[in-house]
């Protein structure tokens, strides 16, 4: 009889392994590739990079994607390793430092870069990034602006979608860099 009980128990416990479904596997990505070249420049600007504020929505680890009726989703299976606003803050922190006029500086007494996430999302075509900026140097600003940057997804594919935000950033990234070699 105990043997018996015993059969029954590692048939039923073998038959719940079997039945339990796998967790589903997500894949980490990170927003930025950092890949501005290194210049080691003279008489560089300096420049105090804010960390990057974010609308509550798009300062998620979850990958925003708006379907064909509009509705909000997240994209299955891939997480940001970070949040938006974090990825966004140290990819300005890389291409000052990797620019032959700027360098990233944490003094507030030099130029002051503020940046605002606005926007980060993606449908079925194309990537989105906003983001707002402020300049300022004394507390005096000179620049303030909203830069949005869209790039088609060549395929409506989780990968895709990611290298079309990646696109997407470092545009708005050398525009933004742009605007502060101007603004001196």
């Amino acid at each position: 009889m105990r043997n018996l009980a015993i059969f029954v128990f590692s048939i039923f416990i073998a038959g719940c392994s079997i039945i339990a479904k796998p967790a589903p596997s997500i894949e980490y990505l990170m927003l930025g590739n950092n890949s501005f070249s290194k210049c080691e420049g003279k008489n560089k600007i300096l420049v105090f990079v804010e960390q990057t504020k974010a609308i509550n929505m798009f300062d998620s680890r979850s990958i925003i994607k708006i379907n064909d009726k509009g509705q909000v989703d997240t994209i299955k299976g891939v997480k940001w390793i970070t949040t938006p606003s974090d990825m966004i803050y140290k990819n300005f922190l890389a291409a000052i430092n990797s620019s032959c006029e700027l360098d990233a500086n944490f003094d507030r007494r030099n130029l002051v870069l503020k940046t605002n996430l606005i926007t980060l999302q993606t449908d079925e075509k194309e990537a989105t990034i906003g983001l707002g900026f402020t300049i300022l140097k004394d507390e005096k600003i000179l620049k303030s602006s909203i830069m949005t940057s869209k790039k088609a997804i060549a395929e409506n594919t989780p990968q895709n979608a990611l290298i079309a935000l990646n696109l997407a950033m470092n545009d708005i990234v050398t525009k933004i860099l742009d605007e502060i070699k101007g603004s001196i």
